[in-house]
C-alpha cells in the first residue's frame, strides 16, 4: 500500500470527521423530535406533562405526530397551555431541626480543654469560634503567639485540638490545607 502525504492524511481525517459530524447532527435531530413530542424518557414531569424545554432551545419548522404535520407554533402554543394549567407544586417543607443542628457551645468546650491543661488548644477554639478559616500567620500571631513557629506547628496544633475535641464528643473538627486552617463541623 502507498504512502499517504501529509495533505492526503489531513483530507482523508477532515472526511472521517465530517461523517462523523453528519451521524451525530442526524441523530440529534431525531432525539429533537422525540423530545418535542415527550418521548424520551425522563422527559415527562408530573401530571403526564412535559418539561418545558431548556433556554435557547429553538423548535424545529415543523415536526410530524403519528404522521400529521404539526407547526413549531401550534406546539409551542400547545405546550404553553399545559404548563400553564399544570397544578402548583407545593415547595418542600424545610427538614425538622434535629438536635444535631444545635449550636456548637465553643466557649464550654474551650473550658473544657483549659481544664484538661490543654490552653493553646482551647485558644485556637476560641480564636476560630466566629470563623471558617483561618491563615496559618494568624495562628501563628494570634494563638501561638509565636513569630518563629512553622507552618507544621500548625498542622500539629489542628490535629492535636481535633483530637482533643473527638475524645469530648465534639462535631468540630480542624483541618490544615494549603496554609490554612478549616474549620469543619459534622452534622452527627
Amino acid at each position: 500500500m502507498p504512502r499517504l502525504t501529509p495533505e492526503q492524511r489531513d483530507e482523508l481525517r477532515r472526511a472521517r470527521y465530517n461523517s462523523l459530524m453528519a451521524k451525530v447532527a442526524d441523530h440529534a435531530a431525531e432525539l429533537e423530535e422525540q423530545w418535542l413530542l415527550g418521548e424520551l424518557p425522563g422527559r415527562q414531569a408530573r401530571h403526564g406533562q412535559m418539561e418545558p424545554p431548556p433556554p435557547g432551545f429553538t423548535p424545529r419548522p415543523s415536526v410530524e405526530h403519528a404522521g400529521t404535520p404539526i407547526a413549531a407554533e401550534e406546539l409551542s402554543s400547545i405546550v404553553r397551555e399545559n404548563l400553564a394549567t399544570r397544578p402548583a407544586h407545593p415547595d418542600p417543607q424545610p427538614a425538622p431541626v434535629a438536635a444535631a443542628t444545635a449550636a456548637v457551645d465553643y466557649a464550654a468546650m474551650a473550658m473544657s480543654l483549659r481544664v484538661a491543661r490543654k490552653s493553646t488548644q482551647a485558644s485556637l477554639v476560641e480564636y476560630m469560634a466566629s470563623r471558617t478559616e483561618a491563615t496559618a500567620e494568624d495562628i501563628v500571631r494570634h494563638v501561638l503567639d509565636d513569630p518563629v513557629a512553622t507552618d507544621s506547628a500548625v498542622r500539629k496544633l489542628a490535629q492535636r485540638t481535633t483530637e482533643s475535641l473527638a475524645a469530648l464528643d465534639s462535631r468540630v473538627v480542624f483541618r490544615f490545607a494549603g496554609g490554612r486552617v478549616i474549620k469543619l463541623t459534622s452534622k452527627s
